[in-house]
């Protein structure tokens, strides 16, 4: 039968349309409706097809830079999930997927923008302190090293950037994770 899987990655619980009807949302109150569950059901399946379809092609395609249409289909399903499957865990799977194309493609704004989407949704979706969020959090302060041209060693935790005021702004937002 079909089911909505719920909580963390790794720890979700499979919730069937009948247990999920009645159900009420904890910002506004709303009871769902049997067709509402059913939608969710839907969704969610649709989702998880694509971000499996897209984990493999980038598993498949290793180092290459992905097609323009790859990215545009998923970034069409992600915004897509994003109205029904606010605070799923494959939306999470779905930013650190896009964030990768991104940065195969090239694109970094993208890519740092995705980061800061997965980053937002990680912060909504495991308040407190959250493992997840720390190693997304410094993965982002790399990147934004690397993209002004510094360099990272993940052993020692070290990082070199280049010492002038342009560099400086760019690196603004991962100075709060090095601290």
């Amino acid at each position: 039968s079909a089911s909505l899987k719920l909580g963390a990655c790794g720890d979700e619980v499979e919730v069937g349309a009948d247990a999920m009807t009645g159900r009420k949302c904890e910002h506004c109150g709303h009871g769902l409706l049997a067709g509402e569950a059913a939608m969710l059901l839907a969704e969610e399946n649709l989702c998880k097809e694509k971000v499996q379809e897209m984990e493999e092609k980038l598993s498949q395609m290793g180092r290459a830079k992905p097609a323009k249409e790859l990215v545009k289909c998923v970034q069409r399903s992600l915004r897509r999930a994003e109205k029904s499957l606010a605070q799923h865990y494959l939306l999470d799977r779905s930013f650190q997927a896009l964030t990768e194309l991104s940065l195969r493609s090239g694109e970094k704004k993208d890519g740092e923008r995705f980061m800061r989407k997965r980053l937002d949704y990680q912060v909504k979706a495991y308040p407190g302190v959250s493992g997840s969020y720390a190693w997304t959090a410094e993965a982002y302060a790399d990147m934004l090293v690397r993209h002004a041209g510094g360099t990272t060693d993940p052993v020692t935790a070290r990082f070199q950037v280049p010492q002038d005021l342009e560099t400086a702004v760019k690196l603004r937002g991962a100075a709060m994770v090095y601290k």
